[in-house]
């Protein structure tokens, strides 16, 4: 089809910091995954069989939530190659846990797919995140499949997992701190990373999982159509 993928293992390339979910959640940080996608954004740009302008961003779970801030113009302004910028972002089941006080965007559009019956994604949240994402200059379509639970395109049967983030919510401050809404402490380094997320996921839960085949061919479907309406558009000018 002329379509070709890059898969980066932001967990896998840093074993050394975490296997486990609460270490890789507390060690693998969002702005390391950030970095990892516009590394491979620039690694893509210097391959002569691909279109640099036509690269989307796709990311699952925590992935999706890295997905989501890289449309970000502050995000984007910071670690993307020169000149280039994702052409489309898609974020399968992202917990829609910051906001950005500076909600200017690179103008890219944005896939989210949300499952129904999801405990770690706080629908509303996502709903004030795609507004906030329309406001700063992107298309932003949102898909809600009623019956999914997050995860409906894995390998595992119904099963709890990890610690629900649901109770976290974060700004990202216009001069990059990140701050947390609920204690307003910043998150300054490791040390009140950990402070934070434990304090915010404290009495929490493990929160479900389940591959559902029919949703995870719908959501295939609704991918495919994003993708190809993308790839099938006149590529837009290079980013000065």
């Amino acid at each position: 089809m002329g379509i070709a993928a890059l898969v980066v293992d932001s967990f896998g390339a840093r074993r050394d910091r975490g296997t486990e979910f609460i270490d890789r959640i507390l060690n693998i940080t969002e702005t390391m995954m950030l970095a990892d996608a516009y590394a491979g954004l620039g690694f893509l740009a210097a391959r002569p069989e691909i279109d640099p302008r036509r690269v989307v961003l796709t990311g699952f779970s925590y992935g999706a939530m890295a997905t989501m801030y890289a449309l970000y113009a502050q995000v984007a302004d910071k670690l993307a190659p020169p000149r280039q910028r994702f052409a489309g972002h898609v974020a399968f089941y992202g917990p829609c846990i910051a906001r950005f006080e500076d909600s200017r965007t690179t103008g890219a559009p944005l896939l989210m797919l949300i499952g129904g019956k999801d405990e770690i994604v706080d629908q509303q949240r996502c709903a004030e995140a795609a507004a906030d994402l329309r406001a700063g200059g992107s298309q932003v379509e949102t898909i809600v499949y009623p019956d999914a639970v997050h995860q409906w395109d894995g390998a595992f049967a119904a099963r709890p997992i990890g610690r629900n983030l649901s109770g976290c919510s974060f700004v990202v401050e216009r001069d990059g701190t990140i701050r947390d809404r609920n204690t307003g402490l910043a998150m300054t380094g490791p040390f009140m990373r950990k402070i934070i997320l434990g304090l915010c996921t404290l009495g929490a839960g493990p929160y479900p999982i389940a591959r559902n085949d029919k949703v995870r061919a719908q959501a295939t479907a609704d991918y495919g159509r994003f993708l190809a309406g993308i790839f099938g558009m006149p590529p837009p000018p290079a980013t000065q």
